[in-house]
Formats: C-alpha cells, sequence, structure tokens
C-alpha cells in the first residue's frame, strides 16, 4: 500500500504566493525522502473552489465562479510543476471529488453523527468558518476579529446539518495520548492535547442554507425530512468538502494508507480535530501524521494574498532556478517558527553552498589531476584486509567508518520534516571536506602516492558522494549532476549507500568531467 502524503488543497480566491510554494515543495521532500528509504510514496495538491469566499471573488471580477477557479486552478498547476513536484491534483469541482464528498456525508449519516439544528454565531469567510466568542477579538475600531486570522466575522442565524464532534473528544484524546507524533512539531502534538483535555468540543455545522452558499457540494436530500419540518436546501460546509479530498486523491492513486497531511498553522484545527473524527465516525483509517509547518514573513507580517506583501513565486523559480528555489526554502524555514524570507538571502544561499561548497567539491575531486580509481582500490584493499600495510591507516578508515553520523544526523532531521537542519548537516559535511582537502594537498606531486594524501582525497570523494544522494530530496536535479559526475551506478544511489565507504568500487573506469554545475 501507498503512503500518500498531502498538500493542503489552496482556495482560489487569488494568485498561489510563497506560502502556497513552500507547502508544496516541502511535501515533495518529505516524499522523495521517502522513496529514498524504499518507501512506496505519492503526493497530492490541489484546489478548493467552493465557498462564499470564492463566489465573492468571482462576482468582483464579474465572473461565474467555475470561470473564475479554472483561472486559478491552473496556475496553481503550474506552480506544482514549476516546483519539481510529482503529484496527483484534485479540483474540488471534479464530478470524482464530488462522488467522495458525497459518499463521506453519506457513511456518517448512516452512522447517525448527523443531525439537523439550528445555528448561529460569528461566521469568518475569508476562514470558511464559525467562531466562538473566546475565539474572537476586537480592533482599534471595535470591530470583532478571528484571534486566529485577524480575518473579520460576521453574525449568522441559520438552519444546519450539524456532526457530532463532541462525541469524539475522548477518542481524539486517547489518539494525541498514544501516537506521540501524531503532529509534528511536538510543541503542537502538546498543544492541541491540552486544548482537547481542558475545552469541551461543541458539534460542528457541516451545512450551509443553499440561499446563502450556493456554490458547493449539494448535501444529499433526505427523505425523512421535509419542508415543513426545516428540510431546505443545503450545501455541504466547504471544509467538509475540502477535507474529503484525501479520499479522492487516494482513489485516484489506487488506494493509499497512510495519509500524512503537510498543513500550515492556520488550519491545524481542521486536520487534527474535524478531519480524523469525520474519519472515526466514518470507520476510515486515521492519518499517521500531520506536520504542521510556521508561515513566512516580509518585514514581521505574515505573507498574505489580502495584506498584498506576497513573493511572487514563479519570479523565485526563475530566479534561482527549480534546485535553488528549493533549497532557500528549506534552509531557511522551520516547523516551530515564522521564517523571514529575503531575497538577497536566498540568492547567496544559492551561492555560497550549491556553488560554491557543493560544486566546487565536486569539481576538485573530480579534477583530471587525480587517479581515483587508483585512490579508491588502495583504500578498498586496506578497508577489506586484502593488503595490511599501513596499519594506522586501517584504525583511522576503521574509525571515521564506526564514528560516521552523518546519515543517522539526517535522517533524525527529515523524519521530524526539519529540512533546514537536515541540509545544515550536509552544507558542514561539505565545509568539512573542502577544508581537509585544502590541507592534504592531495594535487602536489610530492604527495600523489602518500597514503595519508589518498586517504584524504578519498575521504572527501565519499563525502561528496554521500551528500549527493541526500540531496537527492531537497534538489534532485542538482544531486543527480553531481551523481552523475561521480559516475556513481544508479542502483547505488539510495539510503543503503549513503554512509562512509560502503561503495568503493563505483568509477573503475572513471573518466574525469571538468563541467562545472551552475
Amino acid at each position: 500500500m501507498k503512503t500518500l502524503l498531502t498538500t493542503p488543497i489552496f482556495y482560489v480566491n487569488a494568485a498561489p504566493h510563497l506560502g502556497h510554494l513552500y507547502s508544496i515543495v516541502l511535501t515533495d521532500v518529505a516524499r522523495r525522502w521517502k522513496l529514498l528509504n524504499g518507501v512506496d510514496s505519492v503526493m497530492s495538491t490541489g484546489t478548493d473552489e467552493h465557498g462564499t469566499k470564492i463566489a465573492r471573488a468571482a462576482e468582483s471580477k464579474n465572473m461565474a465562479p467555475k470561470q473564475h477557479a479554472d483561472i486559478l486552478s491552473a496556475q496553481f498547476q503550474k506552480l506544482s510543476k514549476m516546483a519539481g513536484a510529482n503529484a496527483t491534483f484534485i479540483r474540488t469541482t471534479s464530478d470524482l471529488h464530488h462522488k467522495h464528498a458525497t459518499d463521506l456525508w453519506n457513511k456518517l449519516k448512516a452512522k447517525e453523527v448527523l443531525y439537523r439544528g439550528q445555528h448561529s454565531g460569528f461566521y469568518c469567510v475569508s476562514d470558511e468558518c464559525f467562531y466562538s466568542p473566546d475565539e474572537l477579538i476586537k480592533d482599534e475600531n471595535g470591530n470583532l476579529l478571528s484571534r486566529l486570522s485577524g480575518n473579520p466575522v460576521e453574525w449568522h442565524e441559520e438552519q444546519n446539518w450539524f456532526f457530532q464532534l463532541s462525541k469524539f473528544q475522548n477518542k481524539l484524546i486517547e489518539l494525541f495520548e498514544t501516537q506521540k507524533d501524531f503532529v509534528l512539531p511536538p510543541s503542537r502534538q502538546k498543544s492541541i492535547l491540552d486544548e482537547l483535555k481542558h475545552t469541551k468540543l461543541k458539534d460542528l455545522s457541516v451545512s450551509r442554507p443553499k440561499s446563502r452558499v450556493s456554490w458547493g457540494v449539494p448535501v444529499p436530500k433526505d427523505s425523512s425530512l421535509n419542508s415543513a419540518s426545516g428540510e431546505m436546501e443545503d450545501t455541504m460546509y466547504v471544509w467538509f468538502d475540502a477535507l474529503a479530498n484525501y479520499l479522492t486523491a487516494s482513489t485516484i492513486n489506487g488506494g493509499c494508507e497512510p495519509f500524512i497531511h503537510v498543513v500550515g498553522k492556520d488550519i491545524q484545527k481542521f486536520h487534527t480535530i474535524f478531519w480524523p473524527a469525520f474519519l472515526m465516525a466514518a470507520g476510515e483509517p486515521l492519518p499517521e501524521k500531520v506536520v504542521i509547518h510556521s508561515h513566512w514573513t516580509v518585514d514581521g507580517v505574515k505573507m498574505s494574498k489580502s495584506k498584498g506583501n506576497v513573493v511572487d513565486p514563479f519570479s523565485l523559480i526563475e530566479s534561482l532556478g527549480v534546485d535553488g528555489m528549493r533549497y532557500a526554502l528549506c534552509i531557511d524555514a522551520n516547523l516551530e517558527n515564522d521564517s523571514a524570507f529575503n531575497m538577497e538571502r536566498a540568492i547567496e544561499r544559492h551561492n555560497v553552498n550549491l556553488v560554491n561548497k557543493w560544486s566546487n567539491l565536486a569539481s576538485r575531486v573530480c579534477s583530471p589531476a587525480f587517479n581515483l580509481p587508483q585512490a579508491l582500490k588502495r583504500m578498498s584493499d586496506l578497508k577489506t584486509g586484502k593488503v595490511n600495510d599501513n596499519p594506522k591507516l586501517l584504525e583511522e578508515i576503521n574509525a571515521l567508518v564506526e564514528n560516521d553520523a552523518l546519515l543517522e544526523k539526517c535522517s533524525q532531521a527529515a523524519n521530524a520534516y526539519e529540512f533546514g537542519k537536515y541540509l545544515q548537516v550536509l552544507n558542514n559535511a561539505a565545509m568539512d571536506a573542502n577544508e581537509r582537502l585544502q590541507l592534504a594537498e592531495p594535487w602536489k606531486n610530492e604527495n600523489k602516492n602518500k597514503d595519508e594524501s589518498i586517504f584524504a582525497l578519498v575521504e572527501a570523494i565519499d563525502t561528496c558522494r554521500i551528500i549527493a544522494i541526500l540531496l537527492q530530496p531537497v534538489c534532485p536535479n542538482y544531486a543527480f549532476d553531481m551523481l552523475d559526475r561521480l559516475q556513481i551506478p544508479k542502483e547505488r544511489r539510495n539510503i543503503n549507500y549513503a554512509q562512509r565507504f560502503a561503495d568503493l568500487d563505483y568509477i573503475p573506469d572513471f573518466k574525469p568531467v571538468v563541467t562545472r554545475i551552475k
């Protein structure tokens, strides 16, 4: 069974911004990390095309909602491809998605966890969510805003369908207590669990009157109700509709279990409380993990379309290239805290690390000045015991192998979805290898045949090889170029070879390549 890694599906009320790009990149990097480790993994992304926010955005442009959605959805599809993500793309306006949303609704109806009721409260159109009074704040003019998003709310009274969320509070607490890493980072797991323990969950309104929200998936008719008893035409709550996209993506990919969701912190409640409760009620398998990332800021303010402080993701890719963009976003981001974007720093990161550290290391070890096959054979003979004429060097080789922590450090960071730390480990390894090579100076004639010089050269080659293998999830094209330059066979580019001296005979017919990676 495949593992499905998902981004949120993105609202099509405006063009894509850097936050959308980061969600796509982080999810694709995590998918490629799993593939590197031999886990059959696929990815989905897509667009959320229903709800009041979309209808109003279309109306402001004198368009029908579907026409507006078609234009914006195409931009998100383009962004996903330009970002180097190989992903299934879900549109909530598709017939297949309508079917899965309806099927989920019918399952919950059959389980008797949906009921009809009167609902009133403060509704945020931007967030597509009702908020309780304690979730609101006032601005300097006395207007009520969502405490979480800062967006304005409106008062609504209406008849809706409700999901019995309150029945699942104890099951959700049990999930968080037994699955210690259900949510990453750990601080968010703890805060959500604390909230579940100390705040009573209220039943959730999961439909809207069609008279107010006409643009959405229709709620299936219930023959037991009629207009006299309060039955009206409804559309599904946009988040109920949106969350069902993961079931659509699973079906398209031939059935996937488990799910790993990558989401921004502003939508954590929907993915860590509502969605698991829906699945529990429907008898469906639960997600394996929800990875919650922070936001990008400009001048200390969260990037958002409504604030107009967005970085154009398409221009970023054109400026840095696909791999340069992926590197810049990963190296400066972390799950815990918001990250400040700076274009000058992104360019500097690209030049200093990708070009100078890694490309320079690859260029040096692939120099025609070295006889790499001879050097590798000498190290291989010592390591395997074919010769034992330099016991001191053999001790150094064994010590290097025994103390090799590069893969372990990278694995710890990657499994925590902290790819900034992951890249920093690789940066440090490249810097150390360059420094040791500089000290050994194996290019000098008097050093070329000395074991100590050969050892420094092979250690640098091996470091370069391991870095290239481990770099594949983040910068796949750049990593493939490095591996091709080192002439590493494709079957030796997986995690099993990402250890010190795990592969000393891969280039018996090595032919130096002098072109420089850019």
